[in-house]
């Protein structure tokens, strides 16, 4: 296991991610912290991200459930054994056997997120066992809070917003057939809950770090109880997507595929006369589709060219 943890100052808040991105993860978080920054600005003075990832491939879905959480824990003890705290005078002190070169610094909050959203118990039992000052408010969630994502917290706020763009242009997103575009997968906190906010949405293509999901004529009712199923199952992706509900010609292909075959269907929803394409050409053109809704329920960023200059 590894992990991080960033803050932006002495009293920050943000939660912690289970990554699946072995190869940049760090990249990974810094862009979540940012992003928390960013929203935090209303809610406290600054914001924090940190994360984890897995060292060790687990093909079997429970184990690697039962690994993520022994390693969760590892982190948190590693967090606490170099973690400033309070004594029951409100005195700060650094941790034993620890050369600290900053100043006192005792505030320090895991969140729940992506991969942790059942975990927030564990974490603060763990406080308790290190005498941590916060006690039960170490980790928000829980037994003693809310369930982040079983709240919908986060996407039912921005459906607000999307509800009433569309209410605007005349037209009833709750009821009336909307094709969607959408970046992330349903095993997400945000887009996981953002996508089952309406069953009349048409899913034509959806995409995240690994996969690239197309249907070019989706049933609204059928895919939206897939996507539920999807939702409820632990760690899921857009491979255990049932091929079976996806219309004629679409599919779930990886996204560092070199070479994807694409049927008429998906090239005409795409919009393109080309038989086969790259998995990254593929997105290009998944963000030039003509759709109601793109849905960006993730901390990503696009850029028009090849080269960022």
């Amino acid at each position: 296991m590894e992990g991080t943890h960033l803050r932006f100052g002495n009293v920050a808040r943000g939660g912690l991610r289970w990554s699946d991105r072995p190869d940049d993860f760090r990249t990974e978080i810094l862009g979540l912290a940012k992003t928390q920054q960013s929203k935090n600005v209303v809610i406290v003075p600054v914001g924090s991200k940190g994360g984890f990832v897995l060292k060790t491939e687990i093909k079997d879905r429970k184990t690697l459930r039962e690994e993520s959480h022994l390693q969760y824990q590892r982190f948190i003890r590693g967090m606490l054994e170099i973690t400033d705290n309070l004594d029951p005078n409100g005195n700060p002190s650094h941790p034993r056997d620890v050369i600290c070169y900053d100043s006192m610094d005792p505030y320090m909050v895991v969140a729940a997120d992506k991969g942790t959203a059942t975990f927030s118990d564990t974490a603060n039992q763990i406080s308790k066992e290190y005498g941590y000052w916060l006690g039960d408010a170490f980790a928000s969630g829980g037994s003693s809070g809310y369930d982040h994502k079983e709240e919908a917290i986060t996407s039912r706020g921005a459906w607000e917003c999307i509800k009433l763009h569309f209410l605007e242009m005349g037209h009833e997103i709750e009821s009336e057939i909307t094709r969607v575009v959408g970046i992330g997968d349903m095993s997400g906190d945000v887009f996981g809950n953002g996508m089952l906010l309406s069953k009349t949405l048409q899913l034509n293509a959806a995409f995240n770090h690994l996969h690239i999901f197309l249907d070019p004529d989706p049933d609204p009712e059928l895919s939206w109880k897939e996507r539920h199923r999807l939702f409820q199952m632990s760690n899921s992706s857009w491979k255990d997507y049932n091929s079976s509900i996806i219309s004629r010609g679409g599919g779930v292909f990886e996204r560092r595929a070199k070479a994807i075959d694409l049927s008429p269907e998906t090239r005409e929803m795409l919009g393109t006369d080309e038989k086969s394409l790259t998995g990254e050409e593929v997105i290009q053109l998944i963000l030039k589709m003509k759709v109601d809704l793109i849905l960006f329920w993730r901390c990503w960023d696009f850029r028009k060219k090849s080269c960022p200059k």
